[in-house]
This record gives C-alpha cells, structure tokens and sequence, in this order.
C-alpha cells in the first residue's frame, strides 16, 4: 500500500489466575487482573507523597526492569497508596533516579478507586521478507534468551471439629435415691416425696478451621566466574649464519711436513667462512643460513562466565487459622410433669467449671507468613537479575585456574540444586492459637520450615457428675389426680466469653429425650367396724349374728385405713401385704339410719347429728 506493509494481529492478553488483591496486604476492593511474566506487567503512577507533583511511573518487581528499583506488592503499606519506609524506588520525572519510598506514593487519592495503576501488555512481532535477487544473507543473530515464567499457586481448605449435643438423660424417681420405695412408672401416693436427676455434657464446642497454602516456584540458575592465567609464546623465528675465522689441524692430523722428512708435523691454519665446503677443498667458505626460533612467553589472562542448567527452586508455606469457634457450659435443667410441685422444676448448674481457653485469632497474612524467600532474595541480593541469562542466578565465588604452557579448559556446574537450596531460606509461618483445658490444640510456635502443624481434636466432654442436676424432697401434691402424668424437659447452656466469628445464639437449649413418666395413683383403705353392745341387749330373742346397738348408750365405730392394696412396691411392703392408707385419708364418713350425737353420751345440741 504506497511502498507500506499493513500487518493486522490479534492480541493475546495473557493474565495470570490471581489478581491484586491475592497479593496485596490489606483489603483491596479492586480485582485488577496480573499479566504473566514476559507478557507485560502493570505500571504505577507515582507522587510526591506530601504534594500532588507527578514523579513518572514505576513498576511491581518483572525480569524486564532488572535495572530499576521496583514496587514490590507487600511494599505497598495501604489502601491510600502509600509505600512501607527503607527501599529505593526509580521514579522517571523529572529525570530517572532513585527516591526513597517514604517520600513517595501511587497516585494522588485515587489508588483506592483503582487509579492510577495500568495494565501494559507486549506483543513480540517477529517479520521475514522475502525478496528477488541476489541478497547478501546477514550475520547470523543470536537468538535472546527468554524469561522463564514464575510458577505460584494458592489454595485453601476446611477442616470442622465438633461436638454440639449434649447427650442428656434425666429420670424422675422416688425417693430416696439408690432406696427408691415406689416405681413411678406404675404407682406413687400424693404427699410421697420425688426426685429429679439429670445428666449432660460438661461443655460443648464448635470450631472450623482454614488451612492456607502457598506455593512459589522460580527457574533460577548458578553463576560462576573464572579467571584464567596461562602464558603463551609470542616469540619470532630469524636466519642465523655460521661464522669465519682461522681452524687448525691437531696432532695427529697435521697437514704440512715442515722439515722435509716426509712426516706431517705442524699446520699453519686455514681460513674459514661458513659451514659448507663448496669448493671440496675440506675448508667451509660459505653458509646458506639457518632458521631459529626466539621465545617470548607472554602472560595471558581471560575471564569466563558460565551458567548452570536451570534449577526449580519452591518455596511453600501452609499454616492454619481459627475460622469460627464457639464452646458453651450447661446453665440449668428445667424439667415439667405434673407430680412436681408448681408442675416444673429448675434446676441450677453449680460447681461445673468453664473450660480453660486460650485463643488468639489473627487475620492479617503478614502476621501468619513472616518471610518472603525469594522475594527477599532478590531485594537483598541473593538473586540477581542476569540479562545475558535472562533469568535470576546465584553468584558464586569467583574460580581461578592456571593452566600453565596452554589455556586452562573451564570446568561445568554439574549440580546446581545444593548451591542454590542453600543460599534461598525456607518460609517461616504460624498457626493461630488455640488451649483447651491445658491441650494445645492449634499451636502457633514459628515454623522454619514452612509447614505448620495441623489442630488436634478437642477431646468431648464427660457427662455431669451424679449430683450436678440433681433434687429431691419434692412432695407431690394432694391435688394431683391419680393417673398416667407425662414429663418433658430442657437442658440450657451458656457461651463462654472466648469465640470467634459466634453463629449460635449466646443461650442454647436442648430438649431432653424419653424422661420417665410418672403414676399416681393414692390408695385408701377403709375397713370399719362397730363395738358390739350386746350385754345390754334387752330383747326377747337376741340375733347373736348381728352387731347389737342400744338406744341411749354409747355406741362406739372404729374406722381401720390398714389393709391390701395393689401389688405392687410400696403398697404391699408391710407384713401381710397390707399397707397403712392413713397418710392419704383426708376424712373418714359414717351414714347413720337414724339421728345421733356423736361424740358425747349427753343430749348435747352441739353434737346432734341428723338423721
């Protein structure tokens, strides 16, 4: 298109599963999505934190800002943008610098509302041309490195202990207790005396737990420098020439007689140049000249950085909090049946004792997670951001070898896990805290390692001692009826002071199952008799089968409550299987055929009794 290539793409937004407020401190209301390391990251917009002066943009920590003091999340003190005190952090305005973090902020008033962060995203394009002709190929490029991604996963989960029953039973029996006289299932008199005793759970508790887990993992590799030192020779050849002068024979090889007698006896030199006869005379006149080497041993230095294979280094951390706990004590007992005086008896709960607790929730991650590995690895150096590796390494020392005539060959790092194990510390984490009763159910000593330890079970409460819900001498009344008399029953429990996030009411009540009814059922005996007058019979005929009255005498009545009655216990326990009814008499009644006065032998109006 005039001479212009277009080239149309689809983005790819590439965001990690968590958002800002998996990562912030304090409670964000904003889910502002994180971009993936390597395909973007936010930025921030940054103030002078006592005036409104923009100061540029900074950035949470990404391998792409290696060069510049980045924003950590925990670093972030509040919803209102301020940073935590003690780091450095590059601002861009009005130059590029560092500032400390006290004196600056993200935004001015509008982080709250998601202002003044931003969420960039990038989009390596990679074009090939294609053209005709002859074309030069270019240098061969190598390739840059790519950031490994970061590999961080979050989880949670639930763990309930409970015991809200309180498993009561309660029975209503005669007394005295262990020697009851009546079953009250099958017949008790009114003005007999009852009991009641019941029997609950000491305490009763509900409590639910969270388990937070977290796990980090960073592609890291080892660094490691060598300083090589070997010498070479940079040394030069040259023509060397034999050289002249004047040789003579030795004895024995003279070559001139000088006294004639014919026995060669003395030489008288011969010049020489070189070291080649080329006239055969036996004397060197010339020399073509010889090569030779001149040493010069130069020392050499080089330095060589290399890396090791990547290494996948987790941290991890897991601890536990107190989501919801309640425990409650039993209060009273309330049992009804109309045998009871009033109809219903309460009945106080004395001498139980309120669990002994111990508890300290905390809510903020900071006071349960009190490290950040990696995090501070990299803030104190531990990590570094290597560009030509394109990951963060770990330094070691520095290595020297000499190699002495020849360049020393440079060892590999063959195992990078112990070196860097050893330099990144594990997680340090707490439990929340939860005693009970002098157990320690949720411990929240420190851990060093991460992993803390797991609740243990509140143990369930005993049942009540025999005498904690327990009365007696209750009378039942004279004006219950006999019959078949039904009861029913409430146990009541109270909170204790110490909870966390309480659902059930302050006061719980349980109805009590399958309490024992009660019979009443008052017997009354009446076996009466009359004093036989018959020495003062004055008729003709006496009838000596018949009881003899006088008119005018004193007659006598006697009127027993003493005799057999249901058999059953209590009413069939005296010799004879008898019993004595004149407890439950309320009155005793004579129905006369004729007019008398009773309780005198005198013609006493007072005691006239009408027919």
């Amino acid at each position: 298109n005039e001479g212009n290539i277009l080239i149309r793409a689809l983005p790819k937004l590439n965001c990690l599963k968590l958002s800002i407020v998996n990562k912030l401190s304090f409670a964000y209301p904003h889910e502002i999505p994180l971009v993936r390391p390597g395909f973007g990251s936010l930025s921030y917009s940054l103030f002078e934190r006592k005036s409104a002066v923009n100061r540029g943009v900074g950035y949470p920590p990404d391998p792409f800002y290696y060069d510049r003091h980045t924003i950590d999340y925990d670093q972030i003190a509040d919803i209102d943008g301020m940073l935590k005190p003690g780091f450095p952090v590059t601002v861009t305005k009005p130059e590029t610098k560092d500032e400390p973090s006290e004196d600056i902020r993200i935004g001015y008033g509008t982080f709250a509302n998601a202002g003044a962060v931003s969420i960039r995203f990038w989009y390596p394009i990679k074009i090939d041309y294609y053209a005709f002709g002859e074309i030069t190929p270019p240098p061969s490029i190598t390739p840059t490195p790519t950031t490994p991604a970061s590999s961080v996963t979050d989880d949670t989960s639930k763990q309930i202990d409970s015991s809200m029953e309180p498993d009561a039973d309660c029975v209503i029996k005669a007394d005295e207790r262990g020697n009851e006289m009546f079953d009250v299932e099958q017949g008790i008199p009114v003005r007999e005396n009852l009991y009641v005793n019941a029997n609950v759970r000491e305490y009763l508790f509900d409590v639910s737990y969270t388990e937070h887990s977290h796990s980090e993992t960073e592609q890291v590799k080892v660094k490691k420098t060598w300083n090589l030192k070997w010498q070479e020779d940079h040394g030069h050849s040259k023509t060397e020439y034999c050289g002249s002068g004047t040789s003579y024979h030795t004895s024995g090889s003279y070559c001139t007689d000088s006294d004639g007698d014919g026995v060669n006896d003395s030489c008288p030199g011969h010049a020489y140049k070189g070291c080649r006869d080329t006239n055969g005379d036996g004397i060197n006149d010339s020399c073509p000249g010889h090569k030779v080497w001149v040493p010069k041993w130069v020392e050499k230095t080089d330095t060589v950085v290399i890396y090791s294979d990547f290494y996948d280094v987790t941290r991890s951390y897991s601890y536990w909090t107190v989501d919801h706990f309640e425990a409650f004590i039993p209060e009273s007992v309330t049992v009804s049946n109309n045998a009871l005086p009033g109809g219903s008896i309460k009945i106080p709960a004395p001498g139980i004792n309120t669990p002994n607790i111990s508890l300290s929730h905390r809510e903020n991650t900071n006071e349960h997670v009190l490290n950040n590995p990696l995090s501070d690895a990299k803030t104190d150096g531990t990590l570094k951001y290597d560009s030509n590796a394109a990951c963060y390494v770990v330094e070691v020392s520095d290595g020297y070898l000499d190699g002495g005539k020849t360049k020393p060959s440079v060892p590999g790092i063959t195992n990078p896990g112990p070196i860097i194990e050893n330099r990144i510390p594990q997680y340090q984490a707490k439990n929340d805290l939860l005693e009970f009763n002098g157990l320690t159910i949720l411990e929240d000593k420190v851990s060093n390692t991460g992993d803390t330890k797991d609740p243990e079970k509140i143990p369930k409460a005993t049942v009540c001692g025999d005498n904690t819900f327990f009365k007696n001498n209750l009378t039942i009344p004279d004006n219950i009826l006999n019959g078949i008399h039904n009861s029913s029953g409430k146990i009541c429990y109270k909170r204790v002071t110490e909870t966390v996030n309480p659902v059930y009411d302050s006061e719980i009540s349980y109805e009590i199952p399958s309490i024992n009814s009660v019979t009443v059922h008052t017997p009354v005996v009446c076996h009466a008799s009359i004093i036989d007058d018959k020495e003062n019979d004055q008729t003709l005929n006496p009838d000596d089968s018949r009881i003899t009255i006088v008119l005018g005498r004193p007659s006598k009545i006697a009127l027993y409550t003493v005799g057999s009655h249901l058999d059953i216990p209590g009413y069939n326990d005296t010799p004879g299987g008898s019993m004595d009814c004149r407890k439950y008499t309320a009155k005793r009644q004579v129905l006369f055929p004729f007019d008398v006065y009773a309780g005198t032998d005198k013609s006493d109006p007072s005691c006239f009794v009408k027919k």
